[in-house]
């Protein structure tokens, strides 16, 4: 395989080399997705992507309506990039930044407690995971005590209110806040402001264009010369969708954008390059934001990119397994934040995590860590290492024996979107929250 080193047009994409057997095509076809699913203005099922095709989903949400207000001029550069990685399941922000030192941490959490000879200092408080390294090489800000002031102990619940930016959950049913901020930052023309790069993912299914990548593997499929019967017929069907139902066009217009991504591919010329360190090296999310550095690097207009680290609900031997995520996380997100820079692309991007609730202060009796609330997010790339929001108390809890959040989410939502991408949060968000200043 050819490996492009030019990292000004460059566009390594994952599966453009022509090594997939037919056997494996067809097993991507018959999947939860495609490989490719075009969110697109208009249409008729909100949120919902037809299994085994790519699709233009609706910009209505189910059981809501679409706010038509037309978002306020941008008050940062055009070409920043949010990037944000979901630590899916709860992300236990107790071991992620580590009050290492602290008598009662270290009571409560007993055979949990982190060595803090190992974990890398932030201050004379707290330290990152002893996995960590490549963050803590990078630097990164802490936002501490983030969660709601009703949380709710549901996976499900608490992943809604945070792709809606609700804390109570009680705000009408309306875009999610991906969605709303590719809106923002799309009014350039270009024909994809946003990539979902773990597949399709309803956090960009809103009033925006955007295309979800559930198989990088499947790419190459999208190759204007790959003539394989299969290939062929999938074609056809994008394009004889007759009829005027809302289905049907939408189906047309997300074949056509699809083949417009393809023109856009084929264009750069490239195949996989199956040594890259990000992707061989990267753990889980590295194929998937090698593929987001050099769709950023390529300037194709993608501004928000979602991933997702699956495996943070540690009921379970919480100990090793999240020091194997906190690994992986530092893996992808540290070798991704490498190719940046790399590029010159360090002062554009913006990596912010999200995870829907903490975990338990104390053990279980399987030595894992159960449902909790307040969590810990990280903020790196183009932003200046510090501290945030306020450690939730280790002593004063609500009457679940829970931590009480002491920064409500939809502020740190606020930062991302109006400090760093420049979208007013009054706008953005469905009740009014004050931004916390991370790059103040």
């Amino acid at each position: 395989m050819n490996r492009h080193t030019d990292p000004s047009s460059a566009l390594v994409l994952p599966g453009t080399g022509r090594d997939m057997s037919r056997r494996r095509f067809l097993t991507v076809l018959g999947g939860a997705g495609v490989g490719l699913v075009a969110c697109s203005r208009g249409g008729a099922d909100a949120g919902r992507a037809l299994p085994g095709s790519p699709t233009s989903t609706t910009l209505t949400p189910i059981g809501g309506t679409v706010d038509t207000t037309p978002p306020p001029a941008l008050a940062a550069p055009t070409d920043r990039v949010l990037v944000v990685v979901e630590l899916a399941g709860g992300n236990d922000g107790l071991s992620t930044v580590v009050p290492a030192l602290d008598d009662d941490y270290r009571r409560l959490r007993d055979q949990l407690a982190l060595d803090p000879d190992a974990v890398h200092w932030l201050d004379d408080e707290v330290g990152l995971h002893p996995n960590l390294s490549r963050l803590a090489r990078h630097g990164v800000a802490t936002v501490e005590g983030v969660g709601s002031d009703t949380p709710d102990l549901s996976h499900f619940a608490m992943e809604e209110r945070w792709m809606r930016g609700d804390p109570a959950g009680t705000a009408p049913v309306r875009d999610t806040v991906l969605g709303r901020l590719t809106t923002a930052v799309s009014a350039d023309g270009r024909p994809f402001g946003a990539v979902s790069v773990s597949g399709p993912n309803h956090h960009l299914s809103a009033n925006a264009q955007a295309v979800a990548i559930s198989d990088p593997e499947a790419l190459w499929f999208l190759d204007p010369e790959m003539d394989w019967v299969e290939v062929k017929a999938l074609r056809e069907v994008w394009g004889v969708a007759g009829g005027d139902r809302e289905t049907d066009v939408a189906l047309r217009r997300s074949a056509g954008q699809l083949n417009d991504l393809a023109a856009t591919l084929a264009a750069h010329g490239v195949e996989r390059d199956w040594e890259d360190p990000l992707v061989a090296e990267g753990g889980p999310l590295g194929p998937g934001l090698a593929l987001a550095a050099d769709l950023i690097s390529a300037d194709v207009g993608i501004r928000v990119v979602h991933a997702r680290l699956d495996g943070f609900d540690t009921h379970d031997g919480h100990g090793w397994a999240h020091d194997q995520l906190m690994d992986e996380l530092d893996r992808g997100v540290g070798g991704f934040l490498d190719r940046i820079a790399e590029r010159g692309l360090a002062d554009r991007v913006v990596v912010a995590t999200t995870s829907e609730f903490g975990r338990r202060l104390r053990a279980n009796a399987s030595v894992g860590l159960d449902h909790g609330t307040a969590s810990t997010m990280l903020v790196a790339g183009a932003v200046t290492p510090g501290r945030h929001g306020e450690p939730s108390s280790l002593t004063t809890l609500d009457r679940d024996d829970n931590q009480i959040a002491t920064t409500s989410f939809d502020r740190y939502l606020a930062s991302l979107g109006q400090e760093w991408m420049g979208v007013d949060a009054e706008w953005l968000l469905p009740e009014r929250a004050e931004p916390l200043g991370l790059w103040a």
